[in-house]
């Protein structure tokens, strides 16, 4: 795995939320751990709205603010905290043991709930798009 598990839980969340975390530090792990630590810490809508700004503020932060996709960004957080609740894993690690489908192939996750012609729109990228497959 990345450096992900450099910085702790605190360190993490304060640089990424200051804009200031090395990119290095946001790959695949990086996305999970920070829908991980927002899903565990706040009701799940707050977990959404957190997760999406702060990716967008961080990857404009980076000049990459044409990466951010809203859509894929909450399925994902959904995923996760579906996830957590029926693992109740206290620690992220324990959370990477239990869901290692979500580390390998995400986006075969959310495939199953969202068409790629639909994750493809301009209005899936830039809001919230209800799933067409499945709910979730």
């Amino acid at each position: 795995m990345t450096n992900v598990f450099t910085l702790n839980d605190q360190n993490f969340l304060s640089q990424f939320e200051a804009c200031t975390l090395d990119p290095t530090h946001f790959d695949h792990l990086g996305h999970i751990r920070l829908g991980w630590l927002y899903a565990t810490q706040n009701p799940l809508p707050e977990a959404i709205r957190k997760t999406c700004d702060g990716i967008q503020r961080y990857a404009d932060s980076l000049g990459a603010d044409d990466k951010f996709h809203y859509t894929l960004t909450e399925a994902f957080v959904r995923l996760i905290a579906l996830r957590q609740a029926n693992t109740q894993a206290s620690r992220f690690d324990q959370f990477l043991e239990q869901n290692t489908d979500i580390v390998d192939n995400a986006l075969a996750l959310i495939h199953r709930h969202y068409s790629e012609g639909l994750l493809k729109t301009d209005e899936a990228k830039t809001r919230s798009v209800a799933p067409d497959l499945l709910p979730l």
